[in-house]
């Protein structure tokens, strides 16, 4: 199964260099569609070489259009079977699209489903116990 992967941004897109590492290297088809909803930021800058990827998308908002305005452009805009709606500081483990691909391949009928969120210590650089 394909998978789109929508990330939202808004002077947070310094932190996508973390997470697009791990999502960029799931062994199935992938597209990661960034939505850039703060118009002096630099998205491309700020993931460098990932801005090159043919499977990474980003798109201008052109103004802070905020979440669900932009999650809905990223719906429209994306081409995956399963679709992630992320933030930009979620920093998903190396199995993480694996494991919820394989979910899906095993409950056809389900229509969401999400992983356990641990809340993320960026000074100390490693997740906490707190979901």
């Amino acid at each position: 199964m394909s998978v789109s992967v929508l990330i939202p941004t808004y002077r947070d897109a310094h932190l996508l260099q973390r997470s697009l590492p791990v999502l960029l290297d799931h062994p199935g088809e992938i597209e990661v569609v960034i939505v850039n909803n703060d118009p002096e930021q630099d998205v491309a800058g700020a993931i460098g070489d990932h801005a090159r990827d043919p499977r990474v998308l980003l798109l201008e908002m052109g103004y802070g259009a905020g979440f669900a305005r932009a999650m809905n452009r990223g719906i429209r805009e994306s081409s995956g079977e399963l679709v992630m709606l992320c933030n930009a500081d979620l920093f998903p483990t190396d199995t993480y699209l694996t494991e919820m691909v394989a979910f899906f391949e095993r409950h056809p009928r389900a229509g969401a489903a999400i992983g356990k969120i641990l809340r993320y210590n960026l000074e100390a650089d490693r997740p906490t116990e707190a979901i």
